[in-house]
């Protein structure tokens, strides 16, 4: 499947991050970096969403640290939602990750 791709090639979410982050927290701090950098408006309102699902999505996990390709997929690629929104979200999710290796 072409999401599955997308998703092993560029970043690696299962690689472990330095100091596991509270996911909840990760979550705040990621929208707070957003606004810091001067992000516009409507990203980071995208941004409260999507991820703001993804973090209910995969309530039961802890930390960073703690999520899998599996709670990953299933967020993504969900039955009831078009090719476009699985993108959709994978992109954001990819750059939640991305921001979350960085720190």
């Amino acid at each position: 499947m072409k999401l599955e791709l997308e998703i092993t090639t560029g970043f690696d979410p299962w690689e472990p991050i330095r100091e596991s982050l509270d996911l909840n927290q990760a979550y705040l701090e990621f929208i707070k970096d957003g606004e810091a950098r001067g992000l516009r408006p409507a990203t980071i309102q995208t941004y409260r969403g999507v991820i703001g699902q993804f973090v209910s999505h995969v309530k039961d996990e802890q930390t960073l640290n703690d999520l899998g390709q599996d709670d990953i997929l299933s967020f993504c690629v969900q039955r009831h939602l078009s090719p476009s929104s699985r993108h959709h979200r994978l992109r954001h999710v990819k750059a939640f990750f991305n921001w979350a290796l960085q720190k």
